[in-house]
């Protein structure tokens, strides 16, 4: 694992990221986690050949398997993740230097203080300064968070009623309230959603499943 500021990280050029059974090009990803199993299954499906990898680490939860690839910055707080995110937007480079993707491992690590101080316009700052960043560099984004049963919190007992929400019933309206509490308006904010085996797409204004499930890959350690 490498550490090193914003300003030593030397970009090459732009590529298409492979993940799974499709392709990101220049997109916003939230990948919502439901195991840890789940999360080192996504990981492990990133290519090594997929280019430069700038993994801001809220969590200190990603896999080591995955860590050893990229160029990492630790994250304390909310607060610090748009400080280094404006940093890395300002830094001025040569136009044919363009980072591959960067990934903002786990902004639910920021969840329960978040709410507890009810600062919701960081969402909101956050996915505007991750979508300015993708114009200047052209980039692949992608967050990642845990789903909904981790932000009950861990003293919430399940109820029959707590299965998910089949989002393409119209009586749904196209949301992932049965997924995560996150704010729709960051939710919204995002090309792709990616959930256990499903794959959602922001299309006019709402979200569609993607029915071709998503090909499972081995785990990984660490």
């Amino acid at each position: 694992m490498k550490i090193k500021s914003l300003k030593e990280f030397y970009q090459f050029k732009p590529q298409v990221l492979p993940l799974r059974d499709f392709t990101l090009s220049n997109d916003l990803l939230q990948y919502i986690f439901h195991t840890r199993p789940d999360k080192c299954s996504f990981y492990s499906s990133i290519s090594c050949d997929s280019g430069d990898f700038l993994l801001f680490d809220c969590g200190y939860s990603a896999p080591n398997s995955f860590l050893s690839r990229c160029t990492v910055v630790p994250i304390e707080s909310p607060e610090e993740l748009l400080h280094q995110l404006k940093e890395l937007l300002s830094v001025n480079c040569s136009l044919d230097l363009t980072l591959s993707t960067l990934v903002v491992e786990n902004v639910s690590d920021f969840y329960f203080s978040l709410k507890l101080n009810r600062n919701f316009v960081f969402y909101t700052d956050l996915t505007e300064i991750l979508r300015d960043i993708s114009v200047k560099y052209k980039c692949n984004v992608i967050v990642t968070s845990w789903d909904n049963h981790y932000e009950r919190g861990y003293n919430y007992r399940a109820k029959d009623t707590d299965s998910e929400v089949d989002l393409t019933n119209e009586s749904n309206k196209g949301t992932l309230d049965s997924i995560t509490y996150l704010p729709k308006v960051y939710m919204d904010s995002f090309d792709h959603v990616l959930y256990k085996d499903k794959r959602y797409l922001r299309d006019e204004n709402k979200w569609v499943l993607i029915h071709e499930p998503l090909t499972s890959t081995t785990g990984c350690h660490g």
